[in-house]
């Protein structure tokens, strides 16, 4: 402590001196996927036994075309993609699709993956959409060309967001979906950069299963979620996460009303791990919270929502050391949620512990 001038914890060692705060650095576009809509036959996990899926909403609608499947690689020439599937047409016309089983819409121009998603219980709203409970399909091989698929035990979470709402609010509300796109992908790059090249190269030769295991054994690991795909069609933006069954960490305590100071502490290390994996990818997130902390089955904390984050300035010094700037102000961020802790009768102590 010897030799330390009058003043210095006065500073924050953080920000250089001698540079004026600088405007925030937005996130490049996001990368998508193409996907396709369509009802397809679904068979078990056997491959041989029809399984009929009935999909509803919130609202006990049925799910016109509950599964959603990433398009690849070349153009698609089988007139046969349609054989066991209909395809999606415009809104107007899907009632009477799914009656006359009409397969006039124009055929994708790329192939189906060898995964799909089926839509299977929708959990929550969101802000530009909803959010859907969903379960892998593996690609059965078929030597007639058709595309059928198979269930599996693999379920995932898909906020489903609409083009046109996201276009017409864009610039006007706080959330930003396609920022939190990007910075999913920011941090997903930032994260696989982390383990070196030879890792990366090493993901390039995995099965689509693998590459998923380890990117959600990477999220696990940080503590923060990113997206398994993202894809998008005409009507919707697509991001796939991993499924999370215990909620959100505001649940939690709000079925158990208090926590006890170690496990104040178990959740509170986790969502710290979480914050350093993106103050060391440069990221700021700006709506930390507990609705903003979703837990696994597992007892593991991820940080998620990133639609008011955006990456810090940085400058260069004299020394030429790289380093963080303050941002200029801009508009509010976060959420004003006292009213909800009086209403479910918290104190402010309760709330955090």
């Amino acid at each position: 402590m010897q030799g330390r001038q009058p003043g210095y914890f006065d500073r924050n060692l953080d920000y250089p001196e001698n540079f004026a705060a600088q405007p925030k650095v937005e996130f490049p576009p996001p990368d998508f996927d193409s996907c396709h809509r369509y009802n397809a036959t679904i068979y078990a996990a056997d491959g041989t036994t029809e399984i009929t899926p009935r999909i509803l909403d919130s609202d006990d609608n049925v799910v016109p075309f509950p599964i959603i499947v990433p398009l690849v690689g070349a153009p698609c020439d089988d007139d046969d993609y349609y054989s066991s599937s209909d395809s999606e047409s415009d809104d107007e016309d899907d009632e009477d699709m799914q009656q006359t089983g009409d397969r006039s819409a124009p055929v994708p121009t790329k192939q189906p993956s060898d995964y799909a998603y089926l839509l299977q219980r929708d959990l929550r709203q969101a802000i530009y959409g909803r959010v859907w409970q969903a379960e892998i399909l593996e690609r059965i091989p078929n030597s007639d060309g058709s595309v059928k698929w198979k269930i599996t035990s693999e379920r995932v979470a898909i906020k489903v967001m609409d083009h046109h709402q996201i276009m017409e609010e864009e610039g006007t509300s706080a959330e930003r979906p396609l920022q939190e796109v990007s910075a999913m992908q920011h941090l997903q790059r930032y994260i696989a950069h982390g383990y070196g090249a030879e890792y990366i190269e090493a993901t390039r030769n995995m099965s689509t299963r693998e590459r998923r295991e380890r990117s959600i054994q990477e999220m696990m690991e940080k503590h923060v979620m990113t997206a398994l795909d993202v894809l998008s069609d005409d009507r919707n933006l697509y991001l796939v996460m991993p499924f999370c069954g215990n909620g959100e960490l505001f649940d939690t305590l709000h079925r158990r009303t208090k926590f006890p100071e170690d496990e104040a502490r178990f959740w509170f290390k986790q969502l710290l791990k979480g914050l350093e994996t993106l103050q060391r990818a440069g990221m700021c997130h700006r709506d930390i919270s507990l609705e903003n902390t979703i837990t696994t089955g597992d007892h593991v904390g991820l940080v998620i929502d990133f639609g008011m984050s955006f990456k810090n300035p940085y400058v260069v010094d004299a020394n030429g050391r790289r380093q963080r700037c303050l941002v200029n102000r801009d508009r509010p961020c976060g959420k004003v949620s006292l009213w909800l802790l009086k209403s479910h009768n918290y104190t402010y102590h309760n709330y955090l512990f």
